[in-house]
């Protein structure tokens, strides 16, 4: 379990505000997004079970439910169902049953007309608990996404650069030039952005998992 919040504390040491920027709500959602980033492009295969009701379509999933895989199939014999409880008449001339998602809501059409304990399939991602933690993160997965909200981080100053330093100054024989303060920054970004990607591919290729 990693919290979010020593994710925030962990950013801000690494990367230090300048001019109050980024400010500690910008830290967190920096990290958000950056857990979100990594979601998109890596998750794992879980497996959750459900408890179907005679007469109920809709069924809720997990906090970490990203995408259906797959919703186990019952077994038939002909025009019975055959499932732990029993067997159960069917209706031969009910359309073919499928399962539809809207956000974390599972439809099953048509509404089941058993109640029995079936097993669904999903990509699992990273989801914040009631804790304000992720519970199913480890230290390793923290330190990929870490490289993403220094990239974040980083894309905040340079806002903040581009829009109150971008000015040239002289003194004598001295000029002070901001003007490509933010692209040079913009570089370290972009180079933490690709980073990030390298390390996903990586652990795609080395542990494994759904893209």
């Amino acid at each position: 379990m990693i919290a979010s919040h020593d994710m925030a504390i962990r950013l801000a040491q690494a990367v230090v505000a300048q001019d109050n920027f980024p400010s500690a709500d910008q830290y967190e959602e920096a990290v958000r997004d950056a857990v979100h980033a990594f979601n998109d492009l890596y998750g794992v295969k879980a497996v959750h079970s459900i408890s179907t009701v005679a007469g109920q379509a809709t069924y809720t999933m997990p906090a970490d439910f990203s995408r259906l895989i797959q919703l186990e199939k019952l077994t038939n014999m002909g025009n019975v169902l055959v499932v732990a409880e029993g067997l159960i008449p069917l209706d031969m001339s009910a359309p073919a049953e499928i399962a539809m998602v809207n956000g974390r809501t599972l439809t099953i059409y048509p509404t089941p007309g058993y109640s029995t304990t079936r097993r669904v399939w999903y990509r699992a991602v990273h989801a914040l608990d009631e804790n304000d933690a992720y519970p199913a993160m480890e230290a390793d997965v923290a330190s990929l996404i870490h490289i993403k909200a220094q990239a974040n981080a980083w894309r905040i100053i340079c806002g903040h650069v581009s829009r109150s330093q971008g000015w040239k100054y002289q003194m004598g024989d001295v000029m002070i030039d901001k003007t490509k303060v933010a692209e040079s920054l913009g570089g370290w970004v972009s180079a933490l952005d690709v980073e990030f990607e390298k390390r996903i591919a990586r652990r795609i290729g080395t542990v494994g998992g759904l893209a």
